[in-house]
């Protein structure tokens, strides 16, 4: 994927100096027993490999941070240009029709273009909702939550159950976007994928973390020797890169059922990222 380039020219890079330090380590101390010179090595590993994930958290989290911001951008110029010129095109409609009531065929189809654009304006809305929904951003996860359940899960038909626990207030808004986005990953997920007839939905915080928990009792799948979609994928990287960790569990025919689960730390009020 794109967003990795920088990651992967970054790991190249590193390579490329420890395989120098290396060359640089044995002439200098003239090692020539495997064993030690492996020792020796082993810290100098260790540190590039712990320093490489370091700024590739680094990298991570700018990249996100930046695609919520675009998001958030991309959201707010639907709504103030797209939206008011389709609003307006409505009202146009609607005056116009009043002007050619006597025309049955002009007036039918200036009826088709009102539903056509009111379909257009309408998905335009869950668009803008899927980019930034304005209920996370003014009410917070909780709120944010409840409605895309009301929304997107209960609409199609599937039996929906959820558990909240713990929450009397905001989080830090980092923390509350990624909880959103595995959520909306793991139903996504389950609505294409799964085949299932419930979900439920736990989300759990305590002092010392945030618990989101999404289970279905779909067809599962085997974990072994499958490859996880870019977006699990995206999950577990965006989890790992506050400090929490991501699980899935999958129970393939005849029990049926997916779990995803990921907790991340909170301290003293705000999240615990990986330095």
């Amino acid at each position: 994927m794109p967003h990795f380039t920088g990651v992967n020219r970054l790991r190249t890079v590193y390579v490329v100096a420890l395989l120098i330090l290396v060359v640089t380590l044995a002439v200098l101390v003239r090692v020539d027993h495997p064993v030690f010179f492996l020792v020796a090595l082993l810290p100098l590993a260790i540190f590039f490999h712990l320093r490489l994930k370091t700024i590739k958290n680094r990298i991570l989290a700018e990249m996100w941070s930046r695609q919520e911001v675009e998001r958030k951008r991309i959201a707010k110029d639907l709504h103030d240009e797209t939206g008011q010129v389709l609003t307006a095109l409505i009202l146009n409609l609607q005056n116009m029709k009043s002007l050619v009531q006597e025309d049955p065929f002009v007036s039918e189809r200036v009826d088709w273009l009102i539903r056509l654009t009111s379909d257009a304006l309408s998905e335009m809305e869950r668009l803008i909702n899927n980019l930034r929904p304005g209920v996370l951003e003014d009410l917070g996860l909780v709120a944010a939550l409840k409605w895309y359940i009301t929304t997107y899960i209960e609409p199609t038909g599937i039996k929906v159950s959820w558990t909240i626990d713990g929450f009397d207030g905001r989080m830090p808004e980092d923390l509350e976007s990624t909880l959103y986005r595995v959520l909306q990953e793991a139903v996504t997920n389950v609505l294409r994928h799964a085949n299932a007839s419930s979900i439920h939905i736990m989300l759990k915080r305590t002092p010392e973390q945030v618990v989101l928990m999404v289970e279905d009792d779909g067809q599962g799948f085997q974990l072994k020797g499958s490859r996880y979609g870019w977006g699990l994928k995206g999950i577990r990287e965006r989890v790992e890169c506050l400090g929490g960790e991501f699980n899935i569990r999958s129970r393939p025919r005849p029990e049926n059922g997916t779990t995803v689960q990921i907790v991340i730390p909170v301290k003293n009020g705000g999240v615990g990222k990986v330095d």
